[in-house]
């Protein structure tokens, strides 16, 4: 989430390289999963806890064990290649920082949803995939049909919300 705050004053100074730096990114965050594989695979979990609220005893807690690793070793390759690809895809102009900025806070929203062990972080990831993907969806808001479709994902992604939230 941090990188993806960087990514307009990136553009500023590096314009047609933006995609590559982030897809290089991208690709670093698949490696550093990737070292895990090993680990994971002979059994080990691991677990990292940040209080969040302490007087209630809530904290955002994270969890990598083999199911987790997996996704998140998809989420960050395909991620790269999609950041790889939109660099030469998308036109050039002033929009394209905008598309890096929420397709990589959707990425790290992706990655909290995996690595969440409790539900109340897996909802708050999972609300923050539904914003960005209705971002995302609605990238081209100058158009009817991008706008429409943006607020049909919201409106589905905001119903499995409620339903999860119903299910915690």
């Amino acid at each position: 989430f941090i990188f993806s705050l960087m990514i307009p004053f990136i553009y500023r100074y590096t314009k047609k390289l933006t995609g590559w730096i982030v897809a290089i990114y991208s690709l670093l965050l698949m490696l550093y999963f990737g070292s895990f594989v090993g680990a994971v695979s002979s059994g080990d979990v691991f677990n990292v806890h940040h209080s969040w609220v302490p007087s209630l005893n809530v904290d955002f807690s994270f969890l990598l064990d083999g199911l987790s690793l997996v996704f998140s070793l998809l989420i960050t390759g395909v991620g790269a290649l999609v950041f790889a690809y939109a660099n030469s895809y998308l036109p050039n102009d002033d929009k394209k920082p905008r598309f890096y900025l929420f397709m990589l806070i959707f990425m790290s929203s992706m990655l909290g949803l995996v690595l969440s062990e409790n539900l109340l972080t897996m909802f708050v990831f999972w609300e923050l995939t539904s914003i960005s993907s209705y971002m995302l969806i609605g990238y081209y808001h100058e158009k009817d049909v991008a706008r429409k479709s943006a607020l049909q994902a919201l409106l589905i992604t905001a119903g499995g919300g409620l339903a999860l939230l119903a299910g915690i």
